[in-house]
């Protein structure tokens, strides 16, 4: 698989929304430091008993331009930004696995 293009989260946040008709659709992913985030979606409630499930971190686009969005499902943005994490640090078993996502966990992972 090609390396996803990245983006910093703060660059990303500082672009200007492109004109409708020039928004891009292809998503790149986000990254804090240089390390791909990951965090979990927004507004799900969420169990004491287990983590929540951890989503690879992409731009949206189109009307959802500057928001975090999860790699699995565009219509859905992440928490905060405070909750965003490096995705090197989530454990396996809270990683999504998604189609979407887990292609994009190999690249956020740090390499062997």
């Amino acid at each position: 698989m090609r390396s996803p293009t990245t983006v910093e989260l703060g660059a990303y946040r500082a672009e200007p929304t492109p004109p409708y008709r020039a928004r891009e659709s292809a998503r790149r992913l986000l990254t804090r430091g240089g390390n791909p985030l990951a965090g979990p979606i927004a507004a799900v409630p969420q169990s004491d008993a287990r983590a929540p499930v951890q989503h690879i971190a992409v731009t949206g686009y189109g009307l959802a331009h500057g928001a975090v969005m999860a790699a699995c499902d565009g219509a859905r943005p992440l928490a905060e930004d405070s909750s965003l994490i490096h995705a090197a640090t989530v454990a396996a078993p809270s990683r999504c696995t998604r189609p979407a996502c887990a292609a994009l966990w190999p690249a956020a992972l740090p390499r062997a």
